[in-house]
């Protein structure tokens, strides 16, 4: 199989990956491109070698990387910052899509050491606060306060 079509059969994920990284389809599709065009101008031995798609998206992140270093030096006239457009989003965020309903019975269903810790942490309270009045360390506020937001977003984003 020649190296063009190798790397075309990886397209899909690369425009995945992209689209995570960039946050919108325009952006994604450049980046893709220009991953694409460093690929095959670059040697082919390691995609012989290695794993093609591993290869690519180093390529693609590196690329992203590339290019938020070169819009973080680039001066932007104040004027222009009045009309800039504002960026389109295709479609809403995952947690655009969660009503107070959906999250108030996604916490109702955490442990209830869980759902107390986090609870009090919504309520503005300090991690050492919250070890004092549940009478638990910091350390262990962290690790509840960590478990139950990753309870809670698979329960909320993955329904």
């Amino acid at each position: 199989m020649s190296t063009c079509l190798a790397i075309t059969d990886e397209v899909s994920s690369l425009c995945e990956l992209a689209r995570r990284l960039c946050g919108n389809r325009e952006d994604a599709e450049d980046l893709v491109q220009d991953t694409l065009e460093r690929a095959l101008r670059g040697t082919t031995t390691y995609v012989e070698q290695g794993t093609r798609r591993g290869w690519l998206a180093t390529i693609l992140r590196n690329r992203f990387r590339d290019r938020c270093r070169e819009m973080s030096r680039q001066a932007v006239p104040i004027a222009t910052i009045e009309h800039a457009a504002i960026p389109h989003c295709d479609e809403p965020q995952p947690w655009q899509r969660v009503s107070e309903e959906d999250f108030a019975a996604a916490l109702a269903q955490l442990d209830p050491e869980f759902r107390r810790a986090v609870e009090l942490r919504a309520a503005g309270r300090s991690y050492a606060q919250i070890a004092k009045e549940l009478n638990i360390s910091i350390n262990t506020v962290g690790t509840r306060l960590l478990r139950a937001r990753a309870q809670l977003r698979q329960m909320l984003l993955h329904r």
